[in-house]
C-alpha cells in the first residue's frame, strides 16, 4: 500500500500546484 500512499501524496501536489499557478494568474 505504500506506492498507493505516494502515488496520493503525489496527486495532491500536482493539485497544490496547479492551485499555485491559478492563485497566481488570479491576483
Amino acid at each position: 500500500m505504500p506506492t498507493a500512499h505516494i502515488f496520493s501524496i503525489n496527486q495532491w501536489r500536482k493539485i497544490g500546484t496547479h492551485l499555485a499557478q491559478a492563485g497566481i494568474v488570479f491576483q
